[in-house]
Order: C-alpha cells, then sequence, then structure tokens
C-alpha cells in the first residue's frame, strides 16, 4: 500500500523565499539543453588539413570583427584565461574530439578566454600536426570570435589564445 506524502516544512518555506534561485536553475537547465542541442563542432577534414606557413605567428578574427579585438587578446597577460587546456601527446582526432569538448563547456560555463597548449612540434618531424588541427579548428568554428598565438614568452606559436562569441 502507497503511503501519502510528508510535506517537509523546512523545504516549503525555503521554496517560498528563494523562488529565484528556482528560476535561476531552471534556466540553466533550458540553456544546457539548448546547448546541447544546438552546438555545432568545427567542421573540417582532419585528414587533409590545409595549412598556410604561419613563420611563428597565427590570428584569426571572423567576419565583422574589429581588428582592437584581436590586438587585445594578443596582449592578454598569461593568467587572464577563463580555462586553460594542455593537448600535448594526442592524436589529431583526440585533439579535434578535445577542442570541441572545451569549447562546449566554456560556453556552458559562459567562459570567454581560453589558452590552448599543444606545443611547437620540436618532437615531430615538420611542423607539428597539433598546430595544423588547432588553427583550423579556430577557423572553422562559428564558437571562436577571434585566435592568435601566445606571446614568445608564453610559449608562442606552441599555445594559441581564444576568445568565443
Amino acid at each position: 500500500m502507497l503511503e501519502k506524502d510528508y510535506k517537509i516544512p523546512e523545504l516549503d518555506k525555503w521554496l517560498k523565499e528563494n523562488p529565484d534561485q528556482i528560476k535561476s536553475a531552471k534556466k540553466e537547465k533550458k540553456d544546457l539543453i539548448e546547448l546541447e542541442e544546438n552546438f555545432e563542432p568545427a567542421s573540417f577534414d582532419i585528414e587533409n588539413l590545409e595549412y598556410t606557413e604561419i613563420d611563428d605567428q597565427f590570428s584569426y578574427k571572423s567576419n565583422g570583427i574589429q581588428t582592437k579585438i584581436l590586438e587585445k587578446l594578443k596582449k592578454n597577460k598569461k593568467n587572464e584565461f577563463d580555462c586553460v587546456e594542455d593537448l600535448h601527446g594526442l592524436t589529431k582526432r583526440q585533439a579535434k574530439t578535445k577542442l570541441d569538448n572545451v569549447i562546449k563547456e566554456a560556453i556552458r560555463r559562459k567562459y570567454k578566454k581560453i589558452k590552448i597548449i599543444f606545443g611547437k612540434g620540436h618532437h615531430s618531424p615538420g611542423m607539428s600536426e597539433l598546430i595544423k588541427v588547432v588553427t583550423s579548428y579556430c577557423i572553422k568554428s562559428k564558437h571562436i570570435k577571434v585566435a592568435c598565438s601566445a606571446k614568445k614568452n608564453d610559449g608562442g606559436i606552441g599555445v594559441i589564445y581564444i576568445q568565443l562569441v
């Protein structure tokens, strides 16, 4: 036989006193569902990466974005990032998947600035494959407003700063 649910007076009181927190939690859940449904990973052929020689510097800004926003990102200090991710040791495919997950999580957490560390490729023949993956990702992602290589004292071309839309 089922018993009648008991009311918890403390819970009822808290619910009445905190309607804003309840609304906020509902909105956060709705936003998360919307992000899950609408997130578009960057789309490019991981096996045939287009790549332009960048001479130890990379910069990208999406259409309609002012150059001063890119210049401001380039001047960021090492500790002015909401999130720092390291891709050392990953394959191209793993790096692409990790970037998708990092960008998605950053959007969910409302982060704006991300630092991606992947190295310069000194331990691999030719240019690092991860440089190609990360730069291609920045160019193809609709979620990235601007991106640039780090200052030399912060990793140079082996680190990319990203600002999200």
